[in-house]
């Protein structure tokens, strides 16, 4: 490609979709240009080294500075290195002459001519980038005024979409609420119909569902009769058309049997004036002879003779045709009656077959009629069995509510009679347990004033021990500190002194702690309880009032 055509205006409505290789295109094009001026000032240096040249020098041969330092406008070959062409010029003399600067001065004009061309060719490169780019932020700010409008449009349709949803759930919650419903009301529902059936059952009458079932054959056949009798009704109608065919034909073949019948007559009319016709031909022809007898016997002269044969031969030749005419009116004639004779017979056989044809008709129409009559009656007796099974499924639901009402009023009474029973089961089961809750507490009651008594004797030990020293024996030939921690272990719970206790006072221990467990006195009276148990000897005095304190308490229960 020359370098002029990388320096035409490029059309930048052909970069509109893709800026970027626009704007590629233009830098190329610019570093093209820098290029192009580089190579117009090393050429103009050429220019000015030639012109100080001699001419033996300068010039050799097929050499000439117009032809190869033209102007850039035109495409022209690189120059030579620019090392070489300086280096020659150090060399060169500095005399100059005339021709050599006026060389120079053209070279000049054409160099600045060629700049001004180069500076306007890149004025309206930038302006094409500049107008490009202007137009490549409209084309930005409309994008974002399309992607503003289309993200409200999302946003709106999202929000739409997020309420039709919480609408579809609101629904669905509805939906499964109503479903639930109609579950719970199918389930009762066939509860008291297995209820109901188990009491016909017990009854030995017929269940629901088995009426149901004769009620649905008995529609069944109806239906089925219903049908048929439409088919009936169809083949009725078909075959009252196919008759309303057949007279239709009949009456045709009347007609045309009319029309044969005046066509014969008209024929054996036609025949009569034939054969009278005929006779006067004949007669006028025996006429003729005799007249021709006469004239033969008057004329002498041949020529009379032969005007006379001449007029006998025409009246014979007319004669004959006459005759020939005749012949073929009676053999079109024979013709005519022979076909009208076979046409006559075809439709007696047809009015025969048509006869018969409807005498069928008319016995298939009698049994339809007695099978439509059979089918009433029997579509009334079938209605008068429907209407009786619907007055019996009437009056078996009117009983099956019956029953209902009363197995609710057994159901109340047997329910209060059931709560009454269960009341005094649970009064006279709560007088046993609270008599033997009554044994159990005095027994309780003794093996806790046993406790205390032991308790009491092994508080005096510990305080013998207290007062005596730790390290000395005692007569059980144990020392105090040994004697100490095994009384400690005899006061805590699950000591030794619980375990000895009697096992209806350990029974009546864990009643009386399931039934305190129920009420808050309870629960103070557990507390206290675990109190008492649980305390050391450091709280000896504390639990002696403990103990007196549930004491108390029980005697209040009691009271």
């Amino acid at each position: 490609m020359a370098p002029t055509e990388y320096l035409q205006p490029m059309n930048p409505h052909q970069y509109q979709e893709i800026d970027m290789e626009y704007l590629k295109l233009l830098l190329s094009q610019a570093e093209r240009m820098e290029q192009l001026l580089s190579m117009q000032e090393d050429s103009r240096i050429a220019n000015t080294l030639q012109g100080s040249l001699p001419e033996k020098h300068s010039h050799p041969q097929g050499f000439s500075p117009n032809k190869d330092f033209e102007p850039l406008s035109h495409p022209s070959p690189p120059s030579p290195p620019l090392e070489s062409q300086k280096r020659a010029g150090n060399d060169l003399p500095v005399n100059i002459s005339e021709e050599h600067h006026h060389l120079q001065k053209e070279n000049r004009r054409d160099s600045m001519f060629s700049d001004v061309t180069d500076i306007e060719t890149c004025d309206i490169i930038c302006q094409e980038a500049i107008s490009a780019l202007e137009q490549n932020e409209r084309e930005k700010q409309q994008l974002l005024v399309e992607m503003q409008e289309e993200r409200k449009k999302y946003i709106n349709e999202r929000n739409q979409l997020q309420t039709e949803m919480e609408r579809l759930k609101s629904e669905r919650e509805n939906a499964e609420k109503i479903q639930e419903k109609y579950k719970m009301e199918a389930e009762s529902l066939k509860e008291k119909l297995q209820l109901v059936s188990q009491e016909l059952e017990e009854k030995k009458l017929p269940s629901y569902e088995q009426l149901h079932k004769e009620l649905e054959k008995m529609t069944e056949l109806y239906a089925s009769q219903n049908e048929a009798l439409q088919k009936l009704r169809d083949e009725k109608v078909k075959l009252l058309e196919e008759l309303e065919e057949k007279e239709a034909s009949k009456i045709d073949l009347r007609k045309k049997l009319s029309s044969v019948e005046t066509d014969l007559q008209i024929l054996e009319k036609s025949k009569a004036r034939v054969d009278s016709e005929y006779e006067k031909l004949q007669k006028q022809l025996s006429e003729l002879e005799e007249e021709r007898r006469k004239l033969v016997q008057e004329t002498t002269s041949n020529q009379e003779v032969d005007s006379l044969r001449r007029k006998l031969r025409t009246q014979a030749n007319e004669k004959l045709e006459l005759i020939q005419q005749l012949e073929s009116i009676r053999e079109e004639y024979k013709e005519l009656k022979s076909s009208i004779v076979e046409e006559y017979e075809q439709m007696k056989s047809q009015y025969a077959q048509l006869e018969s044809q409807q005498k069928e008709t008319l016995k298939q129409l009698d049994n339809l009629k007695d099978q439509y009559t059979a089918l009433l009656k029997e579509n009334e007796n079938l209605h008068k069995r429907n209407e009786e099974l619907e007055n019996k499924c009437k009056s078996l639901e009117e009983q099956l509510h019956e029953l209902e009402s009363k197995e609710q009023n057994r159901n109340t009474e047997n329910d209060e009679n059931h709560s009454t029973k269960i009341r005094e089961a649970k009064k006279k089961i709560l007088k046993s347990n609270s008599e033997a809750m009554e044994r159990e507490r005095q027994i309780f009651i003794a093996d806790v004033l046993a406790l205390k008594k032991k308790r009491e004797e092994l508080v005096a030990q510990l305080q013998k021990v207290a007062s005596s020293g730790l390290n000395k024996e005692t007569g059980n030939g144990k020392s105090a500190f040994q004697t100490m921690y095994y009384c400690m272990e005899d006061i805590q719970p699950r000591s030794n002194i619980l375990k000895n206790t009697s096992e209806p006072s350990k029974v009546w221990l864990q009643k009386v702690q399931q039934q305190m467990s129920q009420t808050m006195r309870g629960n103070a009276i557990r507390t206290n309880l675990h109190r008492a148990l649980v305390h050391t000897f450091r709280h000896g005095k504390r639990n002696s009032s403990a103990l007196e304190s549930i004491e108390n308490q029980e005697i209040d229960t009691q009271l």
